[in-house]
Protein backbone atom coordinates (compact mmCIF):
# COMPACT_ATOMS: atom_id res chain seq x y z
CA UNK A 1 0.00 0.00 0.00
CA UNK A 2 1.63 3.50 -0.94
CA UNK A 3 0.98 6.58 -3.11
CA UNK A 4 0.84 6.43 -6.66
CA UNK A 5 4.36 7.95 -8.21
CA UNK A 6 3.78 8.88 -11.28
CA UNK A 7 0.69 8.37 -14.37
CA UNK A 8 2.88 8.82 -16.81
CA UNK A 9 2.18 6.58 -19.89
CA UNK A 10 5.96 6.46 -20.80
CA UNK A 11 8.45 3.47 -21.63
CA UNK A 12 8.71 0.46 -22.94
CA UNK A 13 5.82 -1.73 -23.65
CA UNK A 14 4.89 -5.40 -23.36
CA UNK A 15 5.68 -6.87 -27.04
CA UNK A 16 2.54 -7.12 -28.57
CA UNK A 17 0.59 -5.34 -25.74
CA UNK A 18 -1.02 -2.03 -25.89
CA UNK A 19 -1.50 -0.09 -21.92
CA UNK A 20 -4.66 2.07 -21.18
CA UNK A 21 -4.14 5.02 -19.35
CA UNK A 22 -3.80 4.21 -15.46
CA UNK A 23 -7.15 5.58 -13.41
CA UNK A 24 -5.28 6.81 -10.63
CA UNK A 25 -3.43 10.55 -9.87
CA UNK A 26 -0.19 11.21 -8.58
CA UNK A 27 -0.60 10.81 -4.49
CA UNK A 28 -3.52 8.59 -4.88
CA UNK A 29 -3.02 5.67 -2.41
CA UNK A 30 -3.62 2.09 -3.74
CA UNK A 31 -3.95 -1.21 -2.05
CA UNK A 32 -3.41 -4.83 -2.61
CA UNK A 33 -6.25 -5.84 -5.15
CA UNK A 34 -6.98 -2.42 -6.84
CA UNK A 35 -7.15 -2.43 -10.60
CA UNK A 36 -4.26 0.28 -11.08
CA UNK A 37 -4.23 -0.89 -15.05
CA UNK A 38 -5.08 -3.39 -17.95
CA UNK A 39 -3.01 -4.90 -20.64
CA UNK A 40 -4.93 -5.81 -23.76
CA UNK A 41 -3.31 -8.35 -25.70
CA UNK A 42 -2.94 -8.96 -29.36
CA UNK A 43 -2.79 -12.75 -28.42
CA UNK A 44 -5.99 -14.94 -28.36
CA UNK A 45 -8.74 -12.85 -29.26
CA UNK A 46 -12.18 -14.68 -28.72
CA UNK A 47 -15.69 -14.15 -28.95
CA UNK A 48 -17.86 -15.27 -26.18
CA UNK A 49 -21.10 -15.90 -27.35
CA UNK A 50 -24.65 -16.23 -24.89
CA UNK A 51 -26.43 -18.95 -26.22
CA UNK A 52 -29.66 -20.17 -25.69
CA UNK A 53 -29.15 -23.42 -23.84
CA UNK A 54 -31.97 -25.57 -26.43
CA UNK A 55 -28.51 -24.91 -28.93
CA UNK A 56 -25.27 -25.51 -26.62
CA UNK A 57 -25.93 -29.20 -26.28
CA UNK A 58 -25.15 -29.70 -30.48
CA UNK A 59 -22.10 -27.56 -30.42
CA UNK A 60 -18.67 -29.08 -30.34
CA UNK A 61 -15.14 -27.68 -30.73
CA UNK A 62 -14.21 -27.00 -33.79
CA UNK A 63 -17.45 -26.83 -35.63
CA UNK A 64 -17.68 -23.76 -37.39
CA UNK A 65 -19.59 -20.42 -37.18
CA UNK A 66 -20.09 -17.01 -38.59
CA UNK A 67 -19.34 -13.88 -36.58
CA UNK A 68 -20.53 -10.24 -37.41
CA UNK A 69 -18.55 -7.53 -35.44
CA UNK A 70 -20.33 -4.45 -35.07
CA UNK A 71 -16.93 -2.71 -35.85
CA UNK A 72 -16.62 -4.48 -38.94
CA UNK A 73 -20.75 -4.73 -39.65
CA UNK A 74 -21.01 -5.10 -43.30
CA UNK A 75 -18.14 -8.10 -43.35
CA UNK A 76 -19.10 -12.28 -41.92
CA UNK A 77 -15.35 -13.84 -40.58
CA UNK A 78 -15.42 -17.45 -40.09
CA UNK A 79 -14.65 -18.74 -36.41
CA UNK A 80 -14.68 -22.09 -34.44
CA UNK A 81 -16.20 -22.92 -31.62
CA UNK A 82 -13.25 -23.25 -29.05
CA UNK A 83 -15.57 -24.31 -25.78
CA UNK A 84 -19.13 -24.43 -24.57
CA UNK A 85 -19.41 -23.76 -21.11
CA UNK A 86 -20.65 -27.10 -19.15
CA UNK A 87 -22.74 -24.79 -16.31
CA UNK A 88 -23.73 -21.51 -15.49
CA UNK A 89 -24.86 -20.31 -12.32
CA UNK A 90 -28.49 -19.30 -11.53
CA UNK A 91 -27.97 -16.00 -9.55
CA UNK A 92 -25.11 -14.08 -8.99
CA UNK A 93 -23.14 -14.93 -6.17
CA UNK A 94 -19.45 -13.73 -6.09
CA UNK A 95 -17.88 -17.05 -4.56
CA UNK A 96 -19.66 -18.67 -7.38
CA UNK A 97 -16.81 -19.64 -9.55
CA UNK A 98 -19.52 -20.64 -12.50
CA UNK A 99 -20.20 -17.92 -14.98
CA UNK A 100 -23.68 -15.66 -14.45
CA UNK A 101 -25.76 -15.01 -17.19
CA UNK A 102 -28.32 -12.52 -16.34
CA UNK A 103 -31.91 -12.95 -18.06
CA UNK A 104 -33.56 -9.67 -19.54
CA UNK A 105 -36.50 -10.03 -17.57
CA UNK A 106 -38.53 -11.60 -14.89
CA UNK A 107 -42.23 -11.73 -15.73
CA UNK A 108 -41.65 -14.45 -18.92
CA UNK A 109 -39.85 -17.85 -18.56
CA UNK A 110 -36.93 -17.28 -20.86
CA UNK A 111 -34.11 -19.91 -21.49
CA UNK A 112 -31.13 -19.34 -19.86
CA UNK A 113 -27.57 -18.52 -21.80
CA UNK A 114 -24.46 -20.54 -21.87
CA UNK A 115 -21.36 -18.93 -22.47
CA UNK A 116 -19.53 -20.21 -25.82
CA UNK A 117 -15.87 -19.60 -26.63
CA UNK A 118 -15.00 -19.21 -30.04
CA UNK A 119 -11.83 -18.65 -32.01
CA UNK A 120 -11.16 -15.56 -34.47
CA UNK A 121 -8.08 -17.66 -36.01
CA UNK A 122 -6.06 -14.99 -38.07
CA UNK A 123 -8.76 -12.72 -37.98
CA UNK A 124 -6.89 -10.56 -35.54
CA UNK A 125 -3.72 -10.17 -37.93
CA UNK A 126 -6.08 -9.11 -40.89
CA UNK A 127 -8.21 -6.73 -39.15
CA UNK A 128 -7.81 -4.12 -35.95
CA UNK A 129 -10.25 -5.49 -32.96
CA UNK A 130 -11.20 -3.99 -29.75
CA UNK A 131 -12.16 -5.70 -26.49
CA UNK A 132 -15.79 -5.67 -25.08
CA UNK A 133 -17.07 -4.38 -28.22
CA UNK A 134 -20.35 -6.47 -29.63
CA UNK A 135 -20.63 -9.06 -32.07
CA UNK A 136 -23.12 -11.80 -33.64
CA UNK A 137 -22.82 -15.46 -33.82
CA UNK A 138 -24.46 -17.81 -36.29
CA UNK A 139 -24.44 -21.50 -36.78
CA UNK A 140 -26.15 -24.21 -39.01
CA UNK A 141 -27.17 -27.25 -36.69
CA UNK A 142 -28.18 -30.19 -38.23
CA UNK A 143 -31.44 -31.83 -37.24
CA UNK A 144 -31.98 -34.05 -33.91
CA UNK A 145 -29.60 -36.82 -33.35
Amino acid sequence: MGPVRSVADRGPRPRGRLRRPLRRQAGDYVKVGDTVVALVTNDGWRVVANLQEEYVANLKPGQVVYVRLASDPWAIHVGTVRGVARGIARHQDPTNPLPYVGVDTDWVRLQRRFPVEIDLGDLPKRRRLFAGADASVVTFMGGPS
